[in-house]
């Protein structure tokens, strides 16, 4: 559970959220990562409540279809 981090200026994915990942992520800024604000991958599941995934140089989302995701706010 994260809430009203400051995720910010990582490498490569602000979030990276893998398969027996199941992670709640409320109030959190996720902003100017190298790659994707989060990437849900592998089986991944994730709940983000109110986020601001903006200015992350490749975009706020890499989601893959196996995933389940819940968006929010």
């Amino acid at each position: 559970y994260l809430e009203s981090c400051q995720i910010i200026s990582n490498g490569d994915y602000g979030v990276d959220i893998l398969k027996g990942g199941n992670p709640i992520i409320r109030n959190c800024n996720i902003n100017r990562n190298k790659s994707k604000g989060a990437r849900i991958a592998n089986k991944g599941i994730g709940d983000f409540d109110n986020c601001d995934l903006t200015e992350n140089r490749e975009g706020a989302w890499e989601i893959d279809p196996e995933c389940q995701v819940k968006m929010a706010g």
